[in-house]
């Protein structure tokens, strides 16, 4: 999967959703996605929890290569619903931004089991600026 404006693809339970519960992004491979669209810098896969909850969500075994800026971004509002979320045994090679990046708003569980990450000497494998008093975040990322 190739996107040169948006995200690869985006979990979101805004636009007035329904709560999603069990849905998984498996086995996929993207290249060179993200961008620039409606001028906001676009991870590769973007899971956004601006309004009800995202539970049971597994991002697993996937190939993120080439990112124009962040892999995987996770991002909420305040009054945003909670995240129940795996990211687990996924390659993540040479993003044009930090590899995984938690905003600040982010509220729930967020688990990061055996991703592989290769990322260039100025950029990190996690950016996390969540809360701890609002998300528990299970990493295992060094």
């Amino acid at each position: 999967l190739s996107a040169n404006r948006g995200a690869g693809i985006l979990v979101s339970t805004g636009f007035s959703s329904w709560p999603l519960n069990g849905a998984g992004i498996v086995g996929n491979v993207f290249i060179d996605c993200g961008g620039t669209a409606f001028d906001q810098h676009h991870p590769s896969v973007s899971l956004y929890v601006p309004g009800k909850d995202i539970q049971g969500l597994m991002v697993i075994g996937n190939t993120i290569r080439a990112s124009a800026f962040s892999a995987i971004v996770v991002a909420g509002t305040d009054k945003g619903g909670l995240l129940d979320a795996t990211l687990a045994e996924n390659s993540i090679e040479s993003p044009g931004g930090d590899a995984i990046f938690v905003r600040d708003s982010v509220r729930g569980k967020l688990a990061l089991v055996s991703n592989k990450i290769t990322v260039a000497r100025d950029k990190e494998k996690l950016v996390n600026q969540s809360k701890p008093e609002l998300l528990k975040l299970d990493s295992d990322l060094r």
